[in-house]
């Protein structure tokens, strides 16, 4: 017998036990990797408990195994092609290969599916976890109160403290018309708490080098030059009792003296030759000559004159070149 060839039955016995190894292999390894994706891993005090468990369906197919491959051993094998041994080779190398990829699958933590989380962020020092979706809530702004607006501070206007300075004279005035009342022009029916400042009249003047220049029927008006010095009107009601002086020093508006004569003359003239009806007559002084003058320059003739001279029987104005002459 020819003993370089080998048995026949060892043949048959060697693909038996080969073809069994694999169909275990492929069981287990069907076992493992249906375990693995029907079901997460349980913690490891129960690992040992599946480990034990799984054992004995392991272990009862390794004993059918055996016997089948001893009943196999015990009936004639045919003879087996090297193409079907090479078949059933592959056949249990990529058996072996697919067993080892799902112990490997299997050994691997299962990886959870990403449950989306929501965390409002309602302050700066709450950070997001990283995988964690963020939606910041608006933080909605708690009103803050106005503040009401400081003052601010604006220099007065030249004719806001003229108006200063006349109502301060007016006071002064005041104080004195309570001790004598008809000094100051105020009737029996008048009261001082009501009182009122009328507009002030400006003080204008000619200069001498004007004066002595001046020739008959020459206007006025373009040598009338201001002093600095106004009248204030008081009155009661619409009556006027009495005028108060302001004069300006080049840096303050001084309240000054006041006049009741003056008063009743400027009555006269504004009723005469009122301002609705277009005129407007304006004050005059003269170094040198005491009292006051006036001029009505909407009048045809050029004038000058004193305002005592209003308080007499059938006023009127005077010529300016007389008056002027005789302000030597």
């Amino acid at each position: 017998m020819d003993q370089t060839k080998p048995q026949p039955r060892r043949r048959l016995s060697l693909g038996l036990l080969l073809a069994a190894m694999a169909v275990a292999a492929l069981g287990y390894g069907y076992y493992l990797y249906h375990g693995s994706q029907t079901r997460p891993l349980a913690p490891t005090h129960a690992a040992a408990a599946s480990v034990a468990v799984t054992a004995k369906p392991a272990a009862a197919a390794a004993e059918k195994t055996a016997a089948a491959a001893t009943v196999a051993a015990s009936v004639p094998a045919p003879q087996v092609s090297s193409a079907v041994k090479n078949s059933t080779e592959a056949g249990i190398a990529g058996a072996w290969n697919h067993m080892l990829e799902t112990i490997n699958a299997a050994k691997a933590p299962p990886v959870a599916a990403p449950h989306p989380q929501i965390m409002v962020i309602g302050s700066a020092s709450a950070q997001p976890e990283a995988g964690i979706a963020t939606i910041v809530a608006p933080v909605a702004a708690k009103p803050v109160a106005a503040k009401p607006a400081a003052p601010r501070w604006r220099p007065l206007t030249a004719e806001q403290r003229l108006a200063r300075a006349g109502e301060v004279a007016m006071e002064n005035m005041l104080i004195q018309a309570t001790k004598y009342p008809d000094s100051y022009g105020f009737r029996a029916e008048d009261a001082f708490e009501k009182a009122t400042l009328g507009k002030a009249i400006p003080i204008y003047t000619i200069s001498e080098a004007d004066r002595a220049k001046y020739q008959t029927g020459q206007r006025l008006q373009p040598l009338l030059k201001s002093t600095g010095q106004w009248m204030f009107p008081v009155l009661s009601g619409d009556h006027l009792c009495c005028m108060v002086k302001v004069k300006y020093d080049g840096h303050e508006y001084a309240s000054g003296n006041s006049s009741k004569a003056l008063a009743d003359a400027w009555s006269v003239i504004s009723e005469k030759w009122p301002a609705a009806a277009g005129f407007h007559p304006q004050l005059v002084v003269y170094p040198g000559m005491p009292g006051y003058y006036f001029t009505v320059p909407e009048l045809p003739v050029p004038n000058v004159t004193d305002t005592v001279k209003m308080t007499a029987y059938q006023p009127d104005v005077s010529p300016a070149d007389v008056i002027l002459a005789s302000w030597r």
